[in-house]
């Protein structure tokens, strides 16, 4: 009995340590494709920025990372981009140029592709 009770000890703390580094893994895994979205928005700001007044891009985003819906915004005083996941977890990316007219892109917008070009010398991004 002693041993049985052991066995279900032990298999139950290995359970949880499971769990524990699995729910680890999955917010590791949700953050590295945040910040990969949030350097493919800030690379396609910069080379429209770069290319000047008559350049435009167009790019398509992921709805949802890891299951979870989520919303970018631009933080003009600091110069990053915001990506924020509706499980409250937020990751930062700087982008090079200042004058870039304030956006929101949500689940609306993330369905279609997002465009990126100038309006009145400032860089616009949204879905057209």
């Amino acid at each position: 009995m002693l041993a049985l009770t052991l066995l279900l000890i032990i298999s139950a703390s290995f359970l949880n340590l499971y769990e524990a580094r699995k729910k680890s893994a999955e917010l590791l895994g949700s953050n590295w494709e945040a910040k990969i979205i949030g350097e493919k928005l800030a690379t396609a700001i910069d080379t429209v920025y770069v290319n000047g007044a008559k350049f435009s891009l167009g790019i398509e985003l992921p709805e949802s990372i890891g299951g979870h819906q989520y919303k970018v915004y631009l933080d003009n005083l600091k110069g990053q981009l915001i990506i924020e996941s509706n499980d409250g977890e937020i990751v930062t990316t700087t982008v090079v140029c200042k004058n870039i007219k304030n956006f929101l892109l949500d689940r609306e917008n993330l369905k279609n592709k997002i465009e990126i070009f100038w309006e009145e010398s400032q860089i616009c991004v949204g879905a057209r």
